[in-house]
């Protein structure tokens, strides 16, 4: 069916939010002025925009304009989503490099030679400047700091291994369950 208005939402030209395009012909008879009509029987366009200062703004367009918008429109919209395609997949590809570096990880005691288990996140708080503390003048200067990291503990002899929280999934596949 052939739309009178065509509603737009962004990504649009000119970083604009929002867009209506109404395609316009002459009135016949004896009431003067415009009327909205399909694109087949358009004379011109009139373009609202809204930008960022969610101002709406007014332009006139001819027909060739208002197609070419249009095209400008389609063209940034399949640009848009090829990148997202292209980030989906960079971040599919770096979830499963994670995924296999963290199967290939084995916590093992050196001791014992026993898989570890996991024994969960901990919180460890340091200070952030210890030479500080010895200081009268300048104990407030001490800022704790709190580090994330996941444990795993040897059901054995108890010794301890410790990871970082973030740069992998916790608990790790090959890790004994707790």
């Amino acid at each position: 069916m052939d739309q009178a208005t065509v509603a737009l939402t962004a990504p649009l030209p000119g970083d604009d939010l929002e867009a209506e395009l109404t395609w316009r012909a002459p009135r016949g008879g004896l009431r003067p002025g415009d009327q909205d009509v399909g694109r087949a029987e358009a004379t011109h366009a009139v373009l609202r925009t809204k930008g960022l200062d969610d101002r709406w703004r007014e332009r006139r367009l001819t027909v060739e304009e208002a197609d070419a918008y249009l095209a400008e429109v389609a063209a940034m919209r399949d640009r848009h989503a090829r990148l997202d395609g292209e980030r989906a997949q960079r971040i599919d590809a770096d979830r499963a490099a994670k995924a296999q570096l963290a199967a290939s990880i084995v916590p093992t005691c050196p001791y014992c030679h026993v898989p570890r288990a996991y024994a969960g996140r901990r919180n460890l708080v340091s200070l952030g400047s210890p030479e500080h503390v010895a200081r009268s003048e300048g104990w407030q200067l001490t800022r704790p700091e709190t580090t994330a990291l996941h444990e795993y503990r040897c059901p054995r002899c108890g010794s301890a291994e410790l990871f970082a929280a973030g740069a992998l999934e916790h608990p790790l596949p090959g890790a004994a369950p707790a």
